[in-house]
């Protein structure tokens, strides 16, 4: 059984150059090659889906050998890159309906999605970071998602489209300090929880295979829908971002499927952090990916007051605090190291320590 190597992955994610706007040009239609922008979503979109294609076609990379299969592969990733592809141009054309429909059809209807659903452990961490300007501690129903009654506030994000309130959670307080943007620490708050030890959690992984994943049918017709997905957005100060054209399709696949399939079967959607590529980043490389697994849970029963019941009875909140309320209002005196903690720099940083303050199971005060 041939397997995903990182050779394969970093072959698919290469970013364009000015040598590729030839193809990128035929790509989109024969447009002129001064039409050209290689930071943008379509040109790169349609470069990613044409490297997947490449991956199992004829080419001179010598050290991807598929066998007998190749063929069988090329012939399904022609047709996954296909569909996502005209899934984006139906959405950006104003047919977003034909677009959930037929995105929704290649994936979900024919249970394709099913054998990736993954559940998350009990004893997995949870964790938010809320910003403020002041120092000041949110309550425990402001560090959850938006409620319903103000909808108004929640606004455009990956998997979220506006009104829609979703309990977005990280899987390090590193990661959501970077998903916020970097915002002044010692003011942020920022909350633990953990999934409530009767409730089955599953969730839709979005995240390239990793390395000695096998390469099989199913995977390699999720590679473009992970691979449109997850990519970095090039104008986040603009009011539309194209970035998230996809994954919020991949949303309202997830409710649709939920609410027709099988009920509050797929509680959320996990992906990897795009802003791990942030310039600057202090921890970045592959041994770090644990830092940035993000999770987006839209709701599953709907209310127009208050927040999602299920969410609420899915998710215990451990503890809320601040940097500054933990340090200088009530120091914390936490437990050593835990040794199974893996060996790096992140261990050593605050926002490790945060972390263990947080999950510290008496808060003891100097």
């Amino acid at each position: 059984m041939k397997t995903f190597e990182s050779s394969t992955i970093r072959f698919v994610l290469r970013v364009p150059t000015d040598n590729d706007k030839d193809v990128i040009s035929q790509l989109l239609g024969d447009i002129g090659i001064d039409h050209i922008d290689l930071e943008n979503y379509t040109e790169r979109l349609a470069y990613g889906l044409y490297r997947i294609r490449k991956l199992f076609g004829e080419h001179d990379v010598t050290q991807f050998q598929w066998g007998t299969e190749q063929a069988n592969f090329l012939r399904v990733a022609e047709t996954a890159c296909a569909i996502v592809f005209d899934t984006y141009k139906l959405a950006l054309a104003g047919r977003r309906e034909e677009a959930l429909a037929q995105l929704y059809s290649y994936y979900f209807s024919s249970d394709i999605i099913e054998l990736f659903v993954e559940d998350i452990k009990k004893d997995t961490k949870f964790y938010r970071l809320r910003s403020s300007d002041a120092y000041r501690l949110f309550s425990e129903e402001e560090m959850f998602h938006i409620p319903f009654e103000k909808c108004h506030k929640a606004s455009n994000y990956r998997f979220s489209i506006s009104g829609m309130p979703i309990l977005y959670l990280g899987s390090s307080m590193y990661g959501c300090w970077l998903e916020e943007n970097q915002p002044d620490i010692e003011k942020a708050n920022v909350a633990l929880y953990q999934i409530d030890s009767e409730t089955c959690v599953k969730c839709l992984p979005l995240i390239m295979p990793q390395r000695k994943d096998k390469v099989t049918i199913e995977r390699i017709k999720l590679l473009p829908l992970i691979l449109a997905s997850t990519m970095k957005v090039q104008h986040p100060n603009e009011p539309f971002r194209p970035e998230y054209v996809i994954p919020q399709l991949v949303t309202e696949c997830v409710l649709k499927y939920n609410a027709e399939q099988k009920p509050g079967y797929i509680l959320g959607i996990k992906y990897l952090s795009t802003k791990r590529y942030t310039e600057g980043n202090y921890y970045s490389g592959e041994r770090y990916n644990y830092l940035y697994e993000n999770y987006a849970f839209p709701p599953i029963e709907y209310n127009f007051y208050g927040v999602c019941p299920k969410l609420c009875k899915c998710f215990s909140l451990i503890r809320s605090s601040s940097i500054f309320q933990d340090t200088h209002v009530r120091p914390q005196k936490i437990e050593l190291k835990d040794p199974k903690e893996p060996r790096d720099e992140y261990q050593n940083s605050t926002f490790r320590k945060l972390e263990r303050w947080l999950a510290a199971p008496q808060m003891l005060t100097y």
